[in-house]
């Protein structure tokens, strides 16, 4: 128990036996989900594992990968599935009856913008584009591989303030200066956001 307290991967110096202590494992999977891992199978990570709020939250703490885990017909709930992919789990391993699921992908870009990055087909549809730019997780990467795509979000308010906010400067800069979006120059409170951000601009 005190060396799980610094962290739940110290689960995997345990025995055997203590790895199959259910007090334990719960105590493990709050500080790293992916302490589950560590425990066997067997009865303990049996029970655990069908239990849908325990991995939420599970999910939640780094255990996104933790998905592939639990009993078959959890591995299609929406939302553990949008809860997995936004903390590590791997498109490809989403249910092919979400694949093209525009209102699930939608809500997972919204919350991990990096699968945008990930998965070609997002790539064919501005609304998936404008989900992954306006991210509050949202890179310089997803910006410009969005833009280059998609170049008429650079009429969308809502995505030059992304970038305003979580952008790269030179990025914003240029789209300030003839890029597309000189019509912004005159938005007080899009302005104020990238001058907080970088004073230069």
């Amino acid at each position: 128990m005190a060396a799980i307290s610094f962290g739940g991967l110290e689960l995997q110096y345990a025995s055997r036996r203590l790895q199959e202590d259910k007090d334990l494992v719960i105590a493990a999977c709050q500080k790293d989900g992916r302490a589950l891992e560590y425990c066997p199978p067997g009865p303990t990570r049996t029970e655990l594992t069908s239990n849908r709020d325990f991995m939420l939250s599970v999910l939640g703490k780094h255990g996104g990968a933790m998905l592939r885990l639990v009993p078959e017909p959890l591995k299609k709930d929406r939302l553990l599935l949008l809860e997995a992919l936004a903390h590590g789990m791997r498109f490809r391993l989403v249910p092919d009856i979400y694949k093209n699921d525009k209102s699930f992908l939608l809500k997972a870009l919204s919350r991990n913008s990096r699968l945008y990055l990930d998965v070609c087909p997002l790539h064919k549809d501005e609304d998936m584009a404008l989900a992954a730019v306006t991210a509050p997780d949202s890179s310089d990467e997803v910006h410009r591989r969005a833009l280059q795509i998609a170049p008429q979000l650079k009429q969308n308010r809502e995505v030059i303030m992304a970038i305003a906010l979580r952008g790269d400067r030179d990025l914003l800069e240029s789209l300030f200066n003839g890029g597309g979006a000189q019509q912004f120059l005159d938005d007080k409170t899009l302005m104020l956001a990238a001058i907080n951000r970088d004073c230069r601009l």
